[in-house]
């Protein structure tokens, strides 16, 4: 047990004496940091690229709606009303 929390005493006294962002750039280059941060960008982006192509399809739905309104399920929501 003494010598697992001599070795943390060194461990700690080391990220001490380096300063935070030594410490910093260590906890980054692990790992994992990295790869979160690469799959959030990656994500974000997805959005963007769904986003766009659901605005897309709505808009084609609209002019569908307009041209072809049997074509609608529920005349509520229809662009135009049917003669029903």
């Amino acid at each position: 047990m003494a010598e697992i929390l001599s070795k943390v005493e060194e461990k700690v006294g080391n990220l001490a004496k380096r300063g935070i962002v030594a410490e910093f750039k260590e906890f980054v280059n692990r790992g994992n940091v990295v790869d979160v941060a690469v799959a959030f960008v990656m994500g974000a982006a997805f959005k963007t690229v769904v986003d766009s192509f659901a605005g897309a399809i709505k808009a084609l739905a609209f002019w569908v709606g307009l041209l072809v309104p049997s074509l609608v399920v529920n005349s509520q929501t229809s662009p135009r009303r049917s003669s029903r």
